[in-house]
């Protein structure tokens, strides 16, 4: 709940200044003309500030209300939207994973400023990060025609986006994958076909298009995963000239229950369900050995996702910490074991609690 919602920054601040050198990164020439170590306190406090006051009271509605599907939409509680809107117009989310962008935040800081988003609310971040991450894929492995149709407004937040992998009863057996892609007379167009599950974000009313990443055979490609391509799969088209056309024959079949993630909108997308869902090859079709580049590719994403599954932890962790520290200060229980006929007091005082309280400390620095 946002009440819940503690945090400092006085660990970041440490670790950024005096641990790891952060001189270093921000003198890089990247950086230099927009940050200085002197900046860091100021983004930090006000990170925290906007997390604290923008994106921590959306969290309440995010397990109260949570993601809704009913009538073929899904829909998520007015404060998302309003966190979403801030968070993106303000320059804390997505275009931070533009690598290339200019005046974007180092990973140094910008780890820390997602990691207290995450606090604030675990379900709402995923709509701002995945967005960034797709676009980055596109960015490094598309066309120009393909990253400036598409990596704009995603960095800016105006489209969403997934990576769609999973499958019903494939697991993490990815080789086994049943959907296929079947080429048209449109060079780099395909027809795709088929079914994914458990895609974080993969249908809400955020944004007004929502670009997933689907990993696909090619009709006749190689089996197993080495057969596999990425394709570009926008859930309503967009025509070269940026415009929106029509909707894109991906249908939502259902949402995931998500525990403690309820305002995370985990959907069972189908695609092609009327012969109609095309997708952008991203790369090269596959060689003549039947090898695609989607593994590879996906990748990109996929070992940044696996560092932030760990912020995750770390942030949700954290809450729990402070919230346990402020409990302990305030829970009158006992009498210290030196004074047994003193007066009662707040159980942080006693040298159990403080134990307790210094492990998960440790684990938490240690992670």
């Amino acid at each position: 709940m946002a009440s819940n919602f503690l945090y400092s920054t006085r660990d970041h601040k440490f670790i950024i200044k005096e641990w790891l050198d952060g001189e270093k990164i921000l003198n890089l020439p990247k950086f230099k003309d927009y940050y200085s170590l002197e900046d860091v306190d100021q983004i930090l406090d006000q990170a925290l500030k906007v997390c604290r006051e923008v994106v921590a009271p959306s969290n309440d509605d995010g397990d109260k209300i949570g993601a809704r599907f009913q009538d073929g939409r899904v829909t998520l509680p007015p404060s998302f939207h309003e966190a979403y809107r801030y968070v993106q117009e303000n320059g804390w989310g997505s275009s931070h994973k533009d690598v290339e962008g200019e005046g974007i935040l180092p990973g140094l800081l910008y780890g820390a400023v997602h990691e207290y988003m995450i606090a604030a609310n675990p379900a709402f971040v995923s709509y701002v990060g995945l967005a960034g991450g797709i676009a980055s894929v596109i960015k490094a492995f598309g066309t120009k025609e393909q990253i400036d149709l598409f990596t704009p407004k995603m960095f800016a937040g105006t489209w969403g986006g997934t990576m769609c992998l999973t499958e019903p009863g494939g697991g993490s057996d990815v080789g086994d994958m049943l959907c296929k892609a079947y080429p048209t007379e449109e060079p780099g167009i395909y027809k795709i076909k088929g079914t994914k599950c458990f895609i974080t974000a993969g249908d809400h009313d955020l944004t007004e298009n929502i670009i997933h990443l689907v990993l696909a055979r090619v009709d006749g490609a190689a089996p197993g995963t080495k057969g596999l391509s990425l394709f570009i799969v926008p859930k309503i088209w967009v025509n070269p000239d940026g415009t929106l056309g029509e909707p894109n024959d991906v249908v939502t079949v259902a949402l995931e229950d998500k525990m403690g993630l309820k305002g995370s909108a985990t959907a069972m997308l189908n695609f092609g369900e009327e012969d109609r869902c095309r997708g952008i090859l991203l790369g090269s079709p596959p060689d003549e050995r039947g090898f695609g580049q989607g593994m590879a590719q996906m990748f990109k994403m996929i070992n940044g996702a696996r560092v932030d599954t760990g912020h995750c932890a770390i942030a949700v962790a954290t809450v729990a910490y402070h919230n346990a520290v402020r409990y302990a200060k305030e829970r009158i229980q006992g009498r210290k074991i030196t004074d047994r006929h003193g007066p009662r007091v707040p159980i942080i005082e006693h040298e159990d609690i403080r134990r307790m309280l210094l492990t998960q400390k440790a684990v938490l620095e240690a992670g």
